[in-house]
């Protein structure tokens, strides 16, 4: 059985190998889902205090929802290309174990189905996409701890 080397370095050297392609896709992922995650979390942030002071009529707060509700959902189109570029780049280094590769593949595709709650009022998209989000959360968790880990001798 093959012991992977560290992932930090390995996944460095993959990305400086390819030609910064799945680099990017990865890190622009990531960055767009993070700016929409937190603009959603901001509107609904603005929404929780306006909203009890009766300062803001009913059209405004249900605006105020609806955007953050949707760019919450969107950001995870973005955090979906970011675990698909980095457990592609991850599978060709064999920088990260091959089941949390196919974890992360499989999670993507659950956020990238979940983004349709963006166009739709069926609740299957807003069950999926909490499910995704648990996953990404989770991968993220894993991931970091396997990059602290003390490289194998």
């Amino acid at each position: 059985r093959r012991t992977p080397p560290r992932a930090a370095p390995a996944v460095l050297a993959f990305f400086a190998a390819q030609g910064r392609r799945l680099a990017q896709t990865a890190a622009l992922g990531g960055v767009a889902g993070m700016v929409m995650a937190s603009t959603a979390a901001v509107l609904l942030g603005v929404m929780a205090i306006v909203g009890p002071t009766g300062s803001a009529d009913a059209d405004s707060m249900r605006t105020l929802y609806v955007t953050g509700n949707n760019l919450g959902f969107m950001s995870l189109f973005g955090l979906a290309l970011m675990l698909a570029g980095t457990s592609l780049a991850a599978m060709k280094s064999q920088a990260l174990p091959t089941w949390l590769n196919r974890c992360a593949l499989g999670v993507a595709v659950l956020g990238l189905f979940a983004g349709a709650a963006t166009a739709s009022t069926r609740d299957v998209f807003v069950i999926v996409g909490l499910i995704a989000f648990v996953g990404i959360l989770v991968w993220v968790v894993v991931v970091s701890a396997l990059m602290l880990r003390p490289a194998a001798d």
